[in-house]
């Protein structure tokens, strides 16, 4: 009798842990908005990107300011592009999370590397170090990779 009460609860207790919430998001957020820009430069300063439903769109034109960034309809391809969405779809959650500025971002007139964040309803603007030497130990690697990547 014990042995089916024993049996019954293992199989019980193994139903309730395999069950998956199918609905669940696990794609990340919608939209990222990234790429390197300079703040305190004269004329083009910008070059983002956009990353959204697993295709990497360019900005359109040359602009001075994040706010007059318009993207191509087209998106882009190849090897170099593949490898951004890889480096985008494994962002840190110290970037995803981050509440405004890693490092010190745009110190010395450096340029940036900017990520907006949109997920559903809310958006989060992080600016990012382009010293590689005065971020956390494990952003460093990530960041490096994804300048590179982008330059």
């Amino acid at each position: 009798m014990f042995k089916h009460i024993f049996i019954g609860c293992l199989f019980v207790f193994g139903m309730v842990a395999c069950d998956r919430d199918d609905n669940k998001d696990l794609k990340g957020p919608e939209e990222i908005i990234f790429g390197v820009y300079g703040p305190f430069c004269a004329s083009n300063c910008t070059k983002l990107y956009k990353y959204k439903d697993g295709q990497l769109f360019e900005q359109k034109n040359s602009e001075r300011f994040i706010e007059d960034v318009v993207f191509n309809q087209n998106n882009m391809t190849g090897t170099q592009v593949d490898n951004i969405i890889n480096l985008l779809e494994s962002l840190p959650n110290a970037i995803a999370e981050s509440e405004g500025m890693i490092g010190c971002a745009g110190c010395a007139d450096e340029p940036i590397l900017y990520f907006k964040i949109i997920d559903n309803d809310k958006s989060n603007e992080v600016r990012v170090d382009t010293d590689i030497n005065e971020l956390p130990t494990g952003l460093q690697s990530y960041v490096s990779q994804l300048l590179e990547a982008i330059n």
